[in-house]
């Protein structure tokens, strides 16, 4: 596969991975200086060696010659939970969210995000847990402790609790050199009322973490602005010296 540098994008192996759209060629008089933005995969890691070749239209050309060493290994710096877009707003939706996560050590590197719309950092309510290399998304359950629903980010379906709904199909993920978007497609139920907080969590392959961190605040629906009211008491009347009241 080929792209033009300069243009958005990115091209990558097993081993490494190309922003062309960061990337560039610069002339000046008789030299070339090909500029390469590259991510390399973690797990990729030790010494390597540096090579160039040349060639030119007159069909001359010199061979593959080690131009230098370069160790590749992941730096020991937790990723960073970047955003979350819209950051604020209200309404059921649908509505979609683009959560945002980022590494040094490249986009490869982020192996867990979490999604969390609550009162406060708390398991339940609109909770979600993502794994970028598998593209794997599971709700949390109301009970805060178990998974309730799966999916694939773009594959057709819904996962639900009673707080929330995500439209699996309609969500997708989108990866550049260093960072992970994940866009959820959600609509929010009467189970969860008022404002929200929006929270995101990403972990990586070094078992570093960027903990859970409030990114914006949403407001599901409007909370009744009716005050509570006495209801009754029971018993009204009597007499004795011990009764049960309600």
């Amino acid at each position: 596969m080929s792209q033009r540098l300069g243009t958005p994008g990115t091209l990558h192996n097993s081993q490494c991975t190309l922003d062309y759209g960061a990337s560039s060629a610069t002339g000046s008089g008789n030299n070339l200086t090909l500029n390469l933005a590259l991510t390399f995969n973690a797990s990729w890691t030790g010494t390597k060696s540096n090579y160039l070749y040349v060639g030119d239209r007159g069909n001359h050309a010199v061979g593959w010659t080690q131009m230098g060493t370069w160790t590749v290994g992941a730096a020991a710096q937790p990723p960073v939970n970047v955003s979350v877009s819209p950051s604020s707003g209200s309404g059921l939706g649908p509505q979609t969210f683009a959560f945002t996560s980022s590494s040094v050590n490249g986009s490869g590197y982020i192996n867990w995000m979490g999604m969390l719309f609550n009162y406060g950092i708390a398991p339940g309510a609109c909770s979600f847990n993502y794994a970028p290399l598998s593209n794997v998304i599971w709700i949390v359950g109301d009970d805060g402790a178990s998974y309730v629903g799966s999916g694939n980010l773009g594959v057709a379906g819904t996962i639900e609790n009673s707080q929330c709904r995500l439209d699996v199909g309609a969500s997708s993920i989108v990866k550049t050199y260093n960072s992970v978007t994940v866009n959820l497609a959600l609509t929010f139920k009467a189970g969860l009322p008022g404002p929200q907080n929006t929270y995101l969590y990403t972990g990586d392959s070094g078992n570093l973490a960027a903990n859970w961190q409030q990114m914006g605040t949403w407001t599901t629906s409007t909370v009744s602005s009716v005050g509570p009211a006495l209801v009754s008491a029971t018993p009204s009347t009597g007499t004795g010296l011990a009764q049960t009241f309600s």
